[in-house]
């Protein structure tokens, strides 16, 4: 028996899915990509330091902050840049931002609701203010930002704040109810978003994302975020990483008031030499875990590439999952609600 799926709708990108099964065991699962490589590492060799970021953010139009940031921050590990804690604040909001951004386009997709746009539109009113435009950021250097965030602008968003949070609580206490499902796998994710450290766990497949983050992390959510978790940690059921992403939405509209009132609006550019060297930076993607890496020549000109994206880690997990999944049905539309609950980034993927 054959199941394919040539198209899967609301997900990044363009993908199907293909299984063989002969009596009753599953030979074979795989989750197509339909598109083809882009080779960004290979393009940016040659290339200026300074360029790197700006291309890097294009790999896509759903993810470009934490792509911008985390090519910064690699670049700024090969110099031996370290940013101070203004720095370190700005970019945490913004990473918090861009997860709030993708999850609620995701939830969007899944379950159209005129409550989540509001969200959305003040998350990409917030990044206008930091970072210059809520897509492609252009304020985002090595070594800070080209100018400070106007403060008075912020502090009149935050105004909104309070209601934005009211509204994501409302829309994270819908997502209870997902199908049942349970396959033991490792999960991947780091103890903070900007700058935290990595589990040291060796997994054949792993899962990524909000379910991995609030498996590992819980103890680390806000308290409104903490209030709405409603289902048994650890979690091997991996439909539940649509809820955790209703979840971490007002955890980090929590993270991002608590982060704001400490900013000082002042400091937020350093100077620095260039100069020969390596650097690899990670931080937390909505889909997972991005590592950039970096070899740089003495006049600043990249030598040779590495991006890991999210996507390309957790695709053999989800694989495993869907060959436990036919196991207990054959329909393709629990097949494609499955996948869209991984919420996969095609753009990445293929970088």
């Amino acid at each position: 028996m054959k199941i394919k799926i040539e198209h899967i709708a609301k997900i990044e990108g363009h993908a199907g899915f293909v299984a063989h099964i002969v009596n009753g065991d599953v030979k074979k699962a795989k989750f197509e990509i339909k598109q083809g490589k882009r080779f960004m590492e290979k393009l940016l060799e040659g290339r200026k330091y300074d360029e790197v970021p700006i291309i890097c953010s294009r790999i896509c139009g759903i993810c470009p902050v934490v792509h911008q940031i985390t090519s910064i921050r690699a670049i700024e590990d090969a110099f031996g840049i370290k940013p101070n804690q203004e720095i370190r604040n700005l970019r945490k909001i913004m990473l918090a931002l861009q997860i709030i951004q993708s999850h609620t386009l995701h939830l969007f997709l899944i379950w159209p609701d005129k409550r989540i746009l509001p969200i959305r539109d003040f998350v990409n009113n917030l990044l206008n203010i930091i970072g210059g435009r809520s897509i492609h950021p252009i304020t985002l250097e090595v070594g800070g930002f080209k100018r400070i965030p106007n403060q008075k602008e912020i502090e009149k968003l935050m105004k909104e704040h309070g209601k934005i949070l009211k509204s994501a609580i409302k829309i994270a206490s819908q997502f209870k109810k997902q199908p049942e499902f349970l396959r033991k796998t490792g999960y991947f994710a780091s103890s903070d978003i900007y700058d935290g450290k990595l589990p040291k766990k060796n997994n054949k497949t792993i899962m990524l994302g909000a379910l991995a983050r609030i498996n590992l992390y819980s103890n680390k959510l806000n308290p409104q975020a903490k209030k709405l978790l409603h289902f048994k940690i650890p979690s091997y059921n991996s439909f539940m990483n649509i809820p955790s992403q209703a979840i971490e939405i007002v955890h980090f509209l929590e993270e991002v008031k608590k982060i704001s009132e400490k900013l000082k609006y002042k400091n937020v550019s350093l100077d620095y030499k260039v100069k020969a060297g390596k650097g690899t930076a990670f931080c937390e993607a909505p889909r997972g875990i991005l590592f950039h890496s970096y070899s740089i020549d003495s006049k600043g000109y990249i030598k040779k590439a590495d991006i890991i994206t999210p996507t390309l880690q957790f695709i053999s997990n989800l694989e495993a999952d869907i060959k436990e999944y036919l196991k207990g049905t054959q329909d393709k539309e629990k097949i494609k609600r499955l996948i869209r609950a991984y919420d996969p980034c095609i753009s990445c993927a293929i970088r």
